[in-house]
C-alpha cells in the first residue's frame, strides 16, 4: 500500500481489499468480520506515530493538546488530555503569576510530561496490539484465541494515569463522586505494568 502526496485517507486497490477481507476472517470475531465485509467502500487512515516529547515549553512558547502530545487514536484520550493540559497550565499560571512565567511552564512540564509520554507510549501498544502486530514481550493479538487477560489488557481503564487528577488541580465533591481517590503509587504500578 502506497501512500501518495499529502493525502492520509486514500481508497485502496481490490487485492488490498481482498486481503483486508481474508485476515478479518482469520483474525476476527465473526460479527466483525461480517461488518468488515459489508463495507462498500474501504478506505486507510494513515496513522502516525510520534514519540513522547521531551519537553512541553521553549522559552514563552508552550505547547498543549495535540502538540504536546501527538498519541495514536487507540487509547481515546486525546481530548481528556487537552483538557488537563490547560486546566494544569491555567493553575500554573494562576499560582505563579506572569512575572513568574519560567516557573509556571516549569510546573506544568514537570506535571504533565510524565503523564502524557506515559498515555501516548501505551496507545502506541494498544494500537499495536489491537492491529495484531508483533511485540517483543508478546504474540500478535487473536480476537479468537484471546484470554480474558488479553482483552482486560485493552480496557480504557488500564491506560496510565486514567484515574489520576493532577495535585494542582482541585478534588470538588463531584470529581470525588466521580473518580476515586487514586493513589500514585497505583497509577506509577498500572504504567509500568503497561509499558513493560
Amino acid at each position: 500500500m502506497l501512500f501518495r502526496g499529502n493525502s492520509v485517507t486514500m481508497k485502496v486497490n481490490k487485492d488490498s481489499i481482498k486481503k483486508m477481507k481474508e485476515d478479518a476472517e482469520s483474525i476476527w470475531l465473526p460479527e466483525l468480520a461480517q461488518l468488515m465485509k459489508s463495507t462498500p467502500e474501504p478506505f486507510v487512515n494513515a496513522i502516525y506515530d510520534s514519540d513522547p516529547l521531551d519537553q512541553l515549553f521553549w522559552d514563552n512558547v508552550v505547547l498543549v493538546g495535540d502538540a504536546a502530545h501527538p498519541t495514536t487514536p487507540h487509547c481515546l484520550r486525546s481530548t481528556n488530555m487537552s483538557i488537563l493540559d490547560a486546566a494544569v497550565l491555567g493553575k500554573c499560571l494562576e499560582k505563579r503569576g506572569s512575572e513568574d512565567l519560567k516557573s509556571a511552564l516549569n510546573e506544568y512540564q514537570s506535571v504533565r510530561l510524565p503523564v502524557v509520554a506515559k498515555q501516548v507510549l501505551h496507545a502506541r501498544r494498544v494500537g499495536r496490539i489491537k492491529q495484531g502486530l508483533s511485540l517483543p514481550d508478546r504474540e500478535p493479538f487473536n480476537a479468537k484465541k484471546a484470554s480474558v487477560e488479553d482483552c482486560c489488557e485493552l480496557q480504557q481503564k488500564n491506560v496510565p494515569f486514567f484515574s489520576h487528577i493532577p495535585d494542582v488541580l482541585p478534588r470538588t465533591k463531584a470529581v470525588n463522586a466521580v473518580v476515586p481517590e487514586a493513589s500514585p503509587a497505583s497509577n506509577e504500578h498500572a504504567s509500568a505494568k503497561a509499558l513493560s
